[in-house]
Parts: structure tokens; sequence; C-alpha cells
């Protein structure tokens, strides 16, 4: 039925038209415009834009946005991914980019890239044909284990990435808790270095936090699904001791957010502008982090209370150990998202110091790099990742795209404080 309408909207298309369409991929791509786009979108692209978009102004850098939108829908615009053909969205593409064939076809780099799969070729994959993402499972908004499969920021991203990429999305689900003897950029190394994964999302644009390894080797996270052995005491099966992994050198994507750090207040009392604004209400802050170094280096006329890092932390608030807290504001975010009646409100002030965050490969990985920093290019641009932030109640920061941030030295941090 489909493939007939269609040959009847051939044999009808205006012969003054088909005389312009000379590449028999255009003329396709009138025909599955006209099947799937004119009503909405109007007669040979002819739109106001006013209640539904004008695709003539459709941005010609951003092929990957145009398929992912006509496959899954947007808006008000219905999913079209289980009834138009690859080849039929390939023509929809040319005629869109063309301008109806008014236009010559965009031959930039962008476009060359959007054909690029030498990605798939450029290292061995942990699981061919998956896009296999270290995600920790109890990290609150940024990510979730869940029955259902998985929640949060970093789940969702890496959904999208998998998507663009052709691939199906594995999650490795690792223990996250920050514990005072813990140290997640050695843990990244060494998930990558295993491999038990392709990427670790969250990972700053950190000049101590890239490129080769600090140490020689590293300890694995406990992670789901690891080998076990028995007890021979207890006689259950429980994790199996794993040896140190040699640790090679990794990368980071280009950010698709920023990590922040805010204050916390409590609900009935007035909102803190910054840490000078704080007048005899006592500080919390967390023990060997760098949010508490870098409140204790203030000049602070505040009492400051040193509490243990983790979850257990804004829960102590709660409790009135402290007035106010400084603290990581994806920290923040969890915690309201386990605590719907939460006292403790979050204030607008931001500390200077904050890290872009993007996902961590290793670095003998090119190709996939290359391509990842394209469809995040595609999602900032397209506004999905802030859109997938405010499902997922995360206070979203855009990237500030400054490049590496380069190491905090005691005389930097004073100078940033000040």
């Amino acid at each position: 039925m489909k493939q007939l309408v269609l040959a009847l909207l051939t044999l009808s298309a205006p012969l003054a038209f088909a005389d312009k369409i000379s590449d028999p991929q255009l003329a396709a791509g009138l025909e599955a415009y006209e099947f799937f786009c004119a009503k909405c979108h109007g007669k040979d692209m002819v739109n106001s834009g006013v209640s539904s978009y004008d695709l003539r102004k459709f941005p010609l850098d951003q092929k990957d946005r145009f398929y992912k939108s006509v496959k899954e829908g947007r808006g008000a615009m219905p999913a079209w991914g289980d009834v138009i053909y690859p080849e039929e969205l390939d023509a929809l593409w040319i005629y869109v980019a063309t301008r109806g064939g008014k236009e010559p076809l965009p031959k930039d780099e962008a476009s060359a890239q959007d054909q690029d799969t030498s990605y798939l070729h450029d290292a061995d994959w942990v699981d061919e044909g998956h896009l296999t993402a270290c995600l920790a499972r109890n990290a609150g908004s940024i990510s979730g284990l869940r029955s259902g499969g998985g929640v949060g920021i970093d789940y969702r991203v890496s959904q999208a990435l998998a998507n663009e990429l052709g691939l199906t999305l594995k999650v490795e689900w690792f223990e996250g808790e920050v514990e005072e003897d813990s140290d997640p950029v050695l843990q990244t190394y060494a998930m990558l270095s295993y491999p038990l994964c392709d990427l670790v999302l969250s990972h700053p644009l950190f000049e101590p936090s890239i490129g080769p390894p600090p140490t020689t080797a590293a300890a694995l996270p406990r992670w789901y699904g690891m080998p076990t052995e028995l007890d021979t005491v207890t006689n259950r099966r429980v994790s199996k001791r794993l040896p140190h992994v040699t640790l090679k050198s990794i990368t980071v994507t280009k950010p698709y957010m920023r990590a922040e750090i805010g204050l916390v207040y409590h609900k009935d009392t007035p909102e803190p502008k910054g840490l000078h604004d704080l007048g005899d209400r006592r500080l919390a802050v967390q023990q060997g982090t760098l949010s508490g170094s870098m409140a204790t280096m203030t000049n602070l006329a505040a009492d400051v209370v040193t509490l243990n890092p983790g979850a257990n932390f804004l829960w102590q608030l709660e409790q009135g150990r402290a007035d106010v807290g400084i603290v990581d504001v994806p920290a923040y975010d969890g915690h309201r998202l386990h605590n719907k009646v939460t006292k403790l409100r979050l204030a607008d002030w931001r500390h200077p110091v904050g890290f872009d965050i993007g996902a961590a490969i290793l670095a003998d990985r090119p190709a996939l790099k290359k391509r990842l920093d394209k469809v995040i290019e595609g999602l900032l641009g397209s506004n999905d990742i802030q859109a997938m932030a405010v499902e997922e109640g995360v206070t979203y920061a855009k990237p500030k795209n400054a490049g590496i941030e380069k190491m905090l030295t005691m005389r930097r941090l004073q100078t940033i404080t000040q």
C-alpha cells in the first residue's frame, strides 16, 4: 500500500519540478517528503514555521539530529522509525539538505564524518556490537541501577551515544560510593584498562585525570557480575580478589555537562549569596574533598564543621549538624531524589571552580573519540541532553568548552577564591 501511494505521488509530481531533479535519489526524497512530511511542513517545504518547524532552516551540519527526529519523533511529530525505510530516510535528508533540489548538497567535513565508520574497527570492543559503558549503580540522579534497567543523566546519555553509533548499549554497574580511601580517577583508569567497558561517563576534563596513568597499576571497583569464588569458612560465594590492573593511557570526549559546586541551606533560613555571606552560621564541609579544601581556604567568619564524605553528609545537615553545607551540585540532586520532603535547598551561588565532564575512553581509540565528539555536539545542539537532565531531576549546567582544566595548585586556588 505504501509503495502504491509513493508511485501515485511520483506520477502526480509537477513536471516543472521533475525537470529540475536529475538525481534519482533526490526524486525519491521528494516522494518521501510528500508522503511523510508535506502535511505538516508544507508543500515544497514552504512553511511559516509557526505551527511546525520550517525545514528550509534546518542546520546542514546536524544530520544526526535530523535522522533521530524522524525516527524517534519530537514534540507533536510522530516517530517514523518503524515505517520509513533506511534508503527513504537517506533520500529525505538529501531533499531537505538541498532545500528541495535548489541548492547543492553540502560536502563539508561534517558530512564526511557522518559517513565515517572507522570507529567500529579502531580497537577491540569489550563486547562486539555493543557500546559497553561503566556507570555507578548508586549515583543518584547521575546514574542508578533499577530492576527495569537504569536511570540518571549518564544512563540516558549512554543510550543516546549507543543509538547514534548504531550499537546496542550494555552497562557494567560498579560500586561508586565515595569513600575516604577510594580514588574515582584510578578506578576509571582500571576499568578501561582491564577492560571492563568501552567508556566511563562523568569523567572530568582535568589535566591530572587524562593521559598517561598517575601510577602503574590500580584495583578495580566491585561490579555486578564480577568473578566470584567459594569462601571455605562461610561456604558462600564471595567476590573474587582480582590482581591490580596494569593501567593504560586514557583520553576524554568533548564535555556534555559541567560539574559545579554550590551551597545548600535550610529552607527556613536566608539564602546565602556565597561563602562570605554566612554570618554566624555553621558551615559543613566534607573531609578530604576539593570543595572542603576550597571552603577552608576562604576567609570565613562562620564556624566550620568537618564531616565524613559520602551520601550521609547531607542527611547530617538535615539533622541540624550545621546550617549550611558546601557540596557538589549532583550530590544535592541525588539527595533530593531520595528525600522528597527535604528541608534543604540549593542556593543559586556557584563556586568559580568547576569541571566540564565527558566520557573517558582509552587513548588508543582516536576514531571512536572523533565519532563520540560529533554525536555529543549534535545532542547539545538539539538540546537533547538538557531535556534529559530535566526529566532525570538534574540541575543542569552547560559545559564551558574552555578546554582541559590545568592542575589546581594552592596558589591558583587562593587566587580563584579571593
